[in-house]
């Protein structure tokens, strides 16, 4: 994931001219190189960015004659205060964002997936909040890099760019609609701020436990602290006493 995002991003910084399929996949092999990868999954992963890189190409060719501008990992924050007067900075990094040429000065938030894209509903309801933060971000003023876009800022859908490398090496989703259900953004803008106040009033409280999991129907495929939290371990004894206790 690190070196196709990092592939990518080099790329879209390059002049239109220059986003050609062999230069992608040129970036492509330079950042895998960075990578401890054997020789075989080398060759494995050389194959499927390939696969990506062809479809990469494909969508920058039709959208560049409406993007004026693509920024590549992009830092913005903000000051988020709750009801109880607690504040605390919200910051985020986006993968990517085109300011288009149509609709004229209109902001796209997109984000690079490897894996599991996040579900419309997971997007809505907070539990995937990477992209509405940034839009939240984006709408107070965060991003210094759009401050010379006419405000307030036009933001369209954000959306997903899956990089499987599989069937045809990517896809393009929408973060808050699919064929069949469509969220309003600034809705969900709203919920953000709405969830961050909550979560802000209810942390800065002094008895307020840090749990590991607060929610065990919406875990997290990979967190970094899952090493430190030693779950695998503390699973296992609580194995062993339930198993005394039959």
């Amino acid at each position: 994931g690190t070196a196709v995002h990092e592939a990518v991003q080099a790329f879209t910084a390059l002049p239109g001219r220059e986003q050609t399929f062999d230069r992608l996949t040129a970036l492509g092999r330079q950042a895998l190189e960075k990578q401890p990868f054997d020789s075989f999954s080398r060759a494995l992963f050389e194959n499927r960015f390939e696969k990506t890189a062809a479809w990469f190409v494909k969508q920058q060719e039709q959208r560049l004659p409406f993007i004026q501008k693509t920024l590549s990992e992009t830092r913005g924050e903000i000051e988020v205060k709750s009801g109880s007067g607690a504040s605390w900075l919200i910051n985020a990094r986006a993968d990517r964002i085109d300011i288009l040429n149509s609709p004229a000065n209109a902001v796209r938030l997109i984000d690079y997936k490897t894996g599991r894209v996040p579900k419309v509903d997971e997007v809505y309801y907070g539990y995937a909040p990477q992209l509405t933060i940034e839009a939240l971000i984006a709408e107070q003023g965060g991003f210094d890099a759009l401050h010379s876009l006419p405000q307030p800022l036009m933001l369209e859908n954000p959306e997903y760019w899956k990089l499987s490398g599989k069937k045809e090496g990517g896809e393009i989703s929408q973060a808050l609609a699919t064929s069949k259900k469509r969220y309003d953004l600034s809705e969900a803008v709203a919920k953000t701020l709405e969830g961050l106040k909550n979560l802000i009033d209810w942390y800065a409280k002094d008895d307020t436990p840090y749990e590991v999991r607060p929610n065990p129907a919406h875990i997290p495929s990979y967190s970094d602290y899952e090493a430190l939290e030693r779950l695998g371990e503390w699973g296992t004894l609580q194995d062993k006493e339930d198993g005394d206790d039959s």
